[in-house]
């Protein structure tokens, strides 16, 4: 999911991360050798192109890119 929220602007996926969010959720996905990052690390976030990529990712990978997403934020919040 790729959203626009009000005064915060371009949101990604079901916990609706923030353009740096997800900056940071791409480096999570390489620091862990997931090469699901590298398509999205060619483009700036909020770029149509990153935008198109987002998406593919989430119609591909289905579930398990959102418990990949799950995973990154607990990992930021301290649950496990």
């Amino acid at each position: 999911m790729v959203d626009i929220k009000a005064g915060v602007g371009i949101v990604y996926g079901r916990h609706q991360m923030t353009v740096d969010e997800v900056q940071s959720f791409v480096e999570w996905l390489e620091a862990r050798g997931l090469n699901y990052g590298r398509g999205l690390s060619l483009w700036k976030a909020g770029s149509c192109e990153y935008n198109a990529i987002w998406l593919s990712m989430s119609a591909l990978l289905l579930g398990e890119w959102e418990q990949l997403q799950q995973q990154f934020i607990n990992e930021r919040v301290g649950v496990e």
